[in-house]
């Protein structure tokens, strides 16, 4: 599903896109838990609507965010976060709280780290590359779970492995698309 996503994101870069990834997202959302799928993984889908709505329109959110708004932000999506949370123990296999809850903490917590982070810039190098790459770190990360859980026994040589061979991959993969982009667009 997130290649699909990933896919839509390079082909639609407008309101139609996001429209297209909320429906999928949702759709797919419904699916995993009428399929009795639980767990976190399928709670995060409407974060990558959100990142696709956040980017088509990143100027309403900056003038939210960098106004006296921010604090309010903050607080909001920390609460309705403590508060997902809470569906989620209350009725942790239901659909109160695996369906509602983990998609509401999801959102929740990405809007709290868009607020704060508009406040509190890392405006290093290193943090706006990873920016950069942040989805294709993503998209390439499980086939190294994959590949070296079984593998690697010791956790934290497994999860410095994962997390090496991912970015590098990832970094491989940008200077390979970018250089293409600039191939189609001469």
């Amino acid at each position: 599903m997130y290649i699909v996503f990933y896919i839509c994101a390079r082909i639609y870069n407008n309101a139609k896109l996001s429209t297209i990834i909320f429906v999928l997202s949702f759709a797919f959302v419904i699916i995993c838990y009428a399929c009795g799928f639980n767990g976190p993984w399928y709670g995060s889908t409407f974060c990558f609507w959100l990142g696709i709505f956040y980017y088509i329109n990143g100027e309403k959110f900056k003038k939210i965010a960098d106004f006296k708004y921010w604090i309010s932000g903050i607080a909001i999506f920390s609460v309705l976060m403590i508060i997902s949370m809470g569906l989620f123990f209350i009725d942790e296999e239901g659909l109160v709280g695996d369906l509602i809850g983990r998609n509401i903490a999801s959102v929740s917590f990405v809007m709290l780290v868009i607020f704060i982070l508009y406040r509190f810039k890392p405006g290093n190098p290193v943090s706006f590359w990873l920016g950069k790459c942040s989805y294709e770190i993503f998209l390439v990360h499980p086939v190294f779970i994959a590949a070296l859980r079984p593998e690697i026994s010791n956790d934290v040589i497994f999860a410095f492995a994962v997390i090496i061979l991912s970015v590098v991959s990832a970094y491989i993969y940008c200077l390979a698309a970018g250089r293409i982009s600039q191939i189609i667009k001469e």
